[in-house]
């Protein structure tokens, strides 16, 4: 029984320390059917990563370069063409509390 208890406090342990752990529970990246120039980054905003807080700006901007590599998008680059909060009508089932729209750059030579 012992065994099972540090087994479960190792775990909590690597999940605390997942670099991807933050960048899933505060922010995710959809790819509206109605607008295929468009991907939009939605993030929430926390105690640990406030909305005006320069550190948190750049791990937001680290977890939408990570989201981007993993689903293999914008390999020539990105831009934040802007950012909104969200409407109070809009589909927002997760509480994200701002939605940013990303554009993809072109690659050189296009």
């Amino acid at each position: 029984m012992a065994s099972l208890v540090l087994l479960a406090g190792c775990a909590a342990d690597v999940l605390d320390k997942s670099a991807d752990f933050d960048r899933h529970r505060n922010s995710r990246i959809v790819q509206p059917f109605d607008r295929p120039d468009k991907i939009y980054f939605d993030v929430r905003f926390s105690p640990e990563y406030p909305a005006d807080d320069p550190a948190a700006e750049e791990a937001r901007m680290t977890w939408l370069d990570g989201w981007l590599k993993q689903r293999q998008l914008c390999g020539a680059g990105h831009e934040v063409a802007s950012r909104r909060p969200f409407d109070y009508l809009e589909d927002n089932p997760a509480g994200y509390q701002q939605r940013w729209e990303v554009s993809c750059l072109a690659p050189a030579g296009r």
